[in-house]
């Protein structure tokens, strides 16, 4: 029963800090910066997916970089390849920009991202949020 209740609690608390992320990002519009608001998408899907690993394998990732945890998440489930599928260069290059943001920006200051793609993130983001939350719903 312990291994239950602390696997739930690592849970929530993975999923929480993703929908603060998530809400965080949601919560931004055309008038402010769009950097900030796929960065915040960037780390609701690295908590959800690290949370998911978590409840489902007991494992945690040593890494916490988003590609890893992406790539993890890929191995374990089909989903996330629905989400962002890297069949095309064009595929492998949108998700690419996603999720070396972080460093694009704070390594060369760049970012090519604008309102249009930061909408389409938002929505894969929170695709993998609710597809996440329904393979933790069914472990309960």
């Amino acid at each position: 029963m312990k291994g239950i209740e602390k696997a739930r609690k690592v849970w929530q608390q993975n999923s929480n800090n993703a929908n603060g992320y998530f809400h965080g990002g949601y919560a931004i519009d055309d008038s402010e910066e769009v950097v900030i608001k796929v960065l915040l998408h960037n780390k609701a899907i690295e908590h959800v997916g690290r949370g998911l690993i978590e409840l489902v394998y007991g494992f945690k990732p040593y890494e916490n970089s988003l590609s890893h945890i992406y790539n993890l998440c890929c191995s374990f489930w089909y989903f996330p390849n629905d989400i962002f599928p890297r069949t095309t260069e064009e595929d492998k290059l949108v998700f690419r920009e996603f999720v070396h943001l972080v460093e694009n920006v704070h390594d060369k200051g760049l970012s090519y991202i604008d309102w249009g793609e930061a909408y389409r993130y938002e929505k894969r983001c929170e695709r993998f949020i609710n597809q996440c939350n329904m393979i933790a719903n069914e472990m309960f």
